[in-house]
């Protein structure tokens, strides 16, 4: 009888969560801010040159491929490994200082890593010509 008590508690325990599990919508990452995702995840497993690659035209026109691969590297090297991320914000805006006029996002990220428990990213993305969303600046702070 015990042993059914307990099943039965399990059971409900079980079903209990499954319902608030399905009760919680799931969170959509709006194109930019997935884009800016996908950027930081090149930059985390230290693909920095196909980070440059994927940037969007106006970033590679500002900084070279060997440029960016050296100044991001030696920025990585002293924070060392990615530990997580939380967006903040992300703010649309039209403008943006020494910038052509466009659409941009500035997402800014709660960031940890392995030698910095507290760090801020700052993406800043920008719909191309071609429509897609890419990463046209990054600091790190």
């Amino acid at each position: 009888m015990k042993r059914l008590l307990m099943v039965m508690a399990a059971s409900i325990a079980i079903a209990a969560t499954s319902a608030i599990a399905e009760e919680q919508p799931k969170q959509e990452v709006s194109p930019s801010v997935q884009a800016g995702l996908d950027w930081l995840g090149l930059i985390d497993q230290g693909e920095y040159a196909l980070s440059w690659e994927e940037a969007a035209a106006y970033f590679k026109q500002m900084i070279t491929k060997e440029q960016w691969t050296q100044m991001v590297s030696a920025a990585r090297t002293t924070i060392d490994a990615f530990s997580s991320r939380e967006l903040l914000s992300s703010t649309p805006m039209t403008t943006l200082p020494g910038a052509p006029d466009g659409e941009y996002d500035v997402l800014v990220f709660k960031s940890a890593f392995a030698k910095k428990a507290q760090a801020t990213e700052t993406v800043t993305v920008m719909k191309d010509p071609d429509g897609s969303w890419r990463v046209a600046g990054y600091v790190i702070k």
